[in-house]
């Protein structure tokens, strides 16, 4: 599942009567029965006077986060996001709760002409590609990001156990969650429909002609046409060389 997550953002201004003006937003989210996919998402932090905590909870508290730094575009490389104007990390699974707070050591007073603002956020892996333009401005306010969900908190051997709570239905399979507790259910190979219902709106079998049918029945049905069209050339070439054989004579 995709969502749209708030960036967050730290901005600066140097007003002429010398003065510092700031304007930010720390955003966070409460995500209810699902999660942030650890394996899919990753923690940005973009800016060159810029260090951003990711806060959450995981049954427990944790925090993590990175420091971005630089001093002119020239310190930066395009699509490089390894902490010179741009940083990312990971983060643990199962989280469902996280806040981010995002701050400045100089107020971005020694980059403010090209780097007037500092940006944290969550991600889909390999969505957010890094550039010089980044640190003048993020014009997204949101970035999309993946969402991880699962039925329960056991893995498929333990739920099966329990036939009445159960949720994988016929012409199913069952595995488990990549990011935590919990499984998913599929229908099996050539079967198409809802794999929580039974009946007609469940996993029904589907013929899609040779490539979802069963390899044995493919193997004969191939052969059995490869023989057919043998037999149609071979009696084209009968009649030609007969033709052939009669002028002849």
């Amino acid at each position: 599942m995709i969502v749209e997550l708030l960036v967050a953002s730290d901005c600066y201004a140097y007003s002429e009567n010398g003065t510092w003006s700031s304007n930010s937003l720390s955003p966070w989210a409460r995500l209810g029965k699902f999660y942030l996919s650890a394996s899919k998402n990753r923690f940005f932090v973009v800016g060159c006077d810029s260090y951003a905590f990711f806060t959450g909870k995981v049954g427990h508290g944790f925090s993590t986060g990175c420091m971005s730094l630089c001093y002119s575009t020239t310190d930066v490389t395009n699509g490089s996001c390894a902490g010179v104007g741009c940083c990312q990390t990971s983060f643990p699974r199962n989280m469902g709760v996280y806040n981010i707070s995002l701050k400045s050591y100089h107020k971005h007073k020694y980059v403010l002409d090209f780097n007037p603002c500092g940006y944290a956020f969550v991600a889909a892996d390999g969505y957010f590609n890094f550039s010089t333009a980044s640190l003048k401005n993020i014009a997204q306010e949101r970035m999309p990001a993946v969402l991880d969900w699962a039925i329960g908190n056991e893995t498929c051997e333990a739920a099966k156990r329990n036939i009445s709570s159960y949720m994988c239905k016929e012409n199913t399979t069952c595995t488990d969650s990549d990011d935590g507790a919990g499984y998913r259910c599929h229908c099996k190979q050539g079967y198409s429909g809802n794999p929580y219902l039974s009946g007609p709106n469940g996993c029904q079998g589907i013929l899609l002609f040779f490539p979802l049918l069963s390899h044995s029945i493919h193997r004969c049905l191939l052969c059995a046409f490869v023989f057919l069209l043998f037999l149609q050339r071979t009696a084209y070439s009968l009649v030609f060389i007969c033709h052939l054989t009669l002028n002849k004579i």
